[in-house]
């Protein structure tokens, strides 16, 4: 979806088609602000990020996919743990990886599991645990123990937060991120927008919500928000209705 669309269907509904109350700029903030919230409330901006290995990784996209590499071939990367060293932050470390294999997006907010290779075939996903218990019990032995990782978890909030591992790694391992993060501004019709179909229908909503609040008209404004609320909620129903785990029975 374009920006103009944004703008189109945000204008329409604070009857300003003309431009005459809200200047661009402040309602294409206002835009970029709804899109964010989009994707805090949903999660809808999801994005596993993988490392270079013959076994998953090498089933990536095609080029005609924003951020996809070449089909049948495995994206050039090092997204590896690195030796002798516990913490990954998001900022200047998963970011880098994750904007190189994505387009539309600011960073990571969330670390949802952590694969590390242990060599051969097996990249098997780590054991999460809260960080007070693995400051209490992992961490307390001050001598350096390296392994292949096989728990971790996450210190700080948001986009500031960091990765940590344990068995501190031994050596540089492939690894994957699933991760859920944030999309980028959009200021112009040819930037690519992360939100997906069907979320991009509750934008305009909280966007009008804004400029109503702004004008110092809260009840439009609450009714706005409101209706960006319920858009979110019913897309979500929608897109996803459930998984069944088999359809084979076992009996023992």
């Amino acid at each position: 979806m374009s920006l103009q669309n944004y703008i189109d269907d945000t204008r329409r509904l604070i009857r300003d088609q003309q431009g005459l109350f809200v200047d661009q700029d402040t309602l294409i903030g206002y835009i970029n602000e709804a899109r964010r919230q989009v994707s805090l409330l949903t999660d809808c901006v999801r994005r596993l990020i993988t490392g270079q290995a013959p076994y998953g990784a090498t089933s990536q996209p095609g080029s005609f996919v924003p951020g996809g590499g070449t089909a049948g071939v495995a994206p050039f990367n090092t997204f590896q743990t690195i030796g002798g060293q516990e913490r990954y932050p998001y900022i200047g470390f998963g970011d880098l990886y994750l904007n190189q294999q994505y387009r539309g997006l600011r960073g990571i907010r969330d670390v949802v599991t952590v694969s590390v290779s242990w060599g051969g075939t097996s990249r098997p996903a780590l054991d999460w645990m809260p960080f007070e218990d693995f400051q209490a019990y992992l961490r307390s032995n001050q001598v350096l123990v390296t392994n292949y990782p096989s728990v971790f978890s996450i210190y700080n909030d948001g986009e500031a937060a960091e990765v940590w591992m344990y068995p501190i790694p031994l050596s540089a391992s492939e690894m994957e991120w699933d991760t859920f993060c944030t999309c980028a501004d959009i200021y112009t019709n040819d930037d690519f927008d992360a939100i997906p179909h069907p979320w991009r229908d509750g934008v305009k909503f909280y966007a009008a919500g804004r400029v109503y609040e702004g004008s110092m008209r809260f009840e439009s404004a609450g009714v706005m928000f409101n209706r960006f609320e319920q858009t979110c909620m019913l897309r979500r129903g929608a897109v996803d209705r459930g998984k069944r785990p088999t359809f084979y029975q076992t009996y023992p």
